[in-house]
C-alpha cells in the first residue's frame, strides 16, 4: 500500500499533480540553474500552430536526453511532455541560487516564464511574462499538465496563494466578509491602506479603456496659451482636473510611462508595441497642433524693404513654453520607451529566433523613430522662433 519516492535534497523539483499519459514521470528534477520544459519534435508532422517558429536541433533518439545545440542554455529542453498543446520550448524556469540569501531578508525565489504563444497559468492566474516562483506554487503548461514545484533548500514558506483562507465563522463578521476571499472589511482596509502608502506609482486600467485614458493625458494643459497662465486647466476641463490645479511640467510623461508599465506587465505581449506606437502617433499629432497653433499667433514676414514688426519676447516666450513642455516630456517618455526595447531585446536572446517577438521589436523601433521626429521638429521650431 505504500511505494517509496525519495525526492532530492539538494535540488528543486516538481512534483506532477496531473499528466497527460502514463509515460509522464511523478518527479522532474532541476539539474541545471535553467529548467526548459517543452515537447520532442515530431519528425515530418506539421508543427503547432501559434507561438514562434522554432528552429531546434535534430529530436535525440531517446526522448529522455535534453536535446543538444550551440545556440546556448535557454535552447536545451530538459523535460520532455507529450501533451498535444506543449510547445517545443514551453516553459523557462531559473532556480534561485542556492543559501537562502539574506537571512534577516525574503529567501530568495525562482522565476518562471513562458515562451512566446505558449499557454500556461501560475496558482491558476494566466502566465503571460516572467513572475515569480515559490515554493508549493502550481505551475499549469497546457490543458493538461498541473505541476507543484517544491524547492528543498529554502524550505517551505507561507501559506500557498492557491489555499483558500480561512473564512469568518457565521456572524456579522461573516455576513460582511468578502465571498470572494473571506478577508474581513478591516483586513482589505488595511490592504488598501498598503497599497496607497507604497512609494511606487502604478496606474491600473482596462484594454477598453485606453483611448480614453490616451487623450485625457495628452489635453493636459502645460500652461503658456494665449488666454490663462501656466497650471490652469484645459478649456471646458477636458484633462479631468480642477482649475488651477498644476499636475506638473512632466505630468503627461509620467502618466503615459505608467501606462507602459501597466501594459507590459499585465496585457498580451502584442499589445505593448502596438501601444507605444499610439501614444508617439497621439504625441506627434498634439506637437504639430501646437506649433501651428504658435504659427498662426506669430506676425508675417514683410514685404522686401519694409521694416520687421517688433517683437514682443514675452509673447513669444509664453507661446514657446508649452512646446518647449512638450519638447522634454517627449525626450522623457524616450528614454523610459528605450528601457522598455532593452526588456525586450533581452527577452529576445532567450526566445531565439522569433517571427513575433522580431515584428514587435520592429514596431517599437518605428514609435522611437516617431518620438525622434517629434523631438527634433519641436527643437527646430523652438530654435526657429526664438532666432527670428
Amino acid at each position: 500500500s505504500q511505494c517509496l519516492i525519495q525526492p532530492p535534497q539538494d535540488r528543486p523539483y516538481f512534483l506532477l499533480l496531473q499528466g497527460y499519459g502514463k509515460e509522464d514521470f511523478v518527479l522532474y528534477v532541476m539539474t541545471r540553474p535553467q529548467h526548459i520544459f517543452g515537447r520532442p519534435e515530431r519528425r515530418g508532422g506539421p508543427d503547432k500552430p501559434g507561438g514562434c517558429p522554432e528552429t531546434p536541433p535534430p529530436t535525440p533518439e531517446t526522448p529522455d536526453a535534453p536535446q543538444k545545440s550551440d545556440s546556448g542554455p535557454f535552447s536545451v529542453v530538459d523535460t520532455f511532455l507529450n501533451a498535444p498543446d506543449i510547445l517545443p520550448r514551453h516553459c523557462l524556469v531559473q532556480a534561485a541560487p542556492g543559501g537562502g540569501g539574506d537571512p534577516g531578508g525574503d529567501p530568495p525565489s525562482a522565476t518562471v516564464r513562458p515562451f512566446r504563444g505558449a499557454p500556461a497559468t501560475l496558482n491558476g492566474s494566466p502566465l503571460l511574462r516572467r513572475a515569480s516562483l515559490n515554493p508549493g506554487d502550481l505551475l499549469g503548461l497546457g490543458e493538461h499538465i498541473l505541476l507543484l514545484y517544491k524547492d528543498p533548500r529554502v524550505g517551505e514558506g507561507a501559506r500557498p496563494p492557491w489555499v483558500p483562507p480561512p473564512r469568518a465563522s457565521l456572524g456579522i463578521l461573516g455576513v460582511l466578509g468578502c465571498a470572494g476571499c473571506g478577508r474581513s472589511p478591516r483586513e482589505r482596509r488595511d490592504v488598501l491602506r498598503g497599497a496607497l502608502e507604497s512609494p511606487k506609482a502604478e496606474l491600473r486600467y482596462r484594454p477598453q479603456d485606453e483611448g480614453t485614458l490616451l487623450r485625457d493625458i495628452l489635453n493636459v494643459d502645460l500652461g503658456g496659451g494665449p488666454g490663462g497662465d501656466s497650471g490652469e486647466g484645459s478649456p471646458g476641463g477636458d484633462s479631468g482636473g480642477d482649475p488651477g490645479e498644476d499636475l506638473g511640467a512632466l505630468a503627461p510623461a509620467f502618466l503615459l510611462g505608467l501606462c507602459l508599465d501597466h501594459a507590459a506587465r499585465e496585457f498580451p505581449a502584442g499589445h505593448f508595441p502596438e501601444l507605444l506606437g499610439r501614444v508617439a502617433a497621439m504625441l506627434r499629432e498634439t506637437v504639430w497642433e501646437k506649433i501651428k497653433e504658435i504659427g498662426d499667433r506669430q506676425p508675417e514676414s514683410p514685404p522686401d524693404g519694409d521694416p520687421p514688426p517688433a517683437l514682443d519676447l514675452a509673447g513669444v516666450t509664453s507661446d514657446l513654453r508649452p512646446l518647449l513642455l512638450w519638447l522634454a516630456n517627449a525626450v522623457e517618455l524616450l528614454n523610459l520607451a528605450q528601457g522598455h526595447l532593452q526588456a525586450m531585446e533581452r527577452e529576445l536572446d532567450i526566445e531565439g529566433p522569433c517571427t513575433e517577438l522580431e515584428r514587435d521589436l520592429e514596431s517599437c523601433d518605428e514609435a522611437l523613430g516617431v518620438l525622434d521626429e517629434v523631438i527634433m521638429s519641436t527643437f527646430q521650431q523652438s530654435v526657429y522662433y526664438l532666432t527670428k
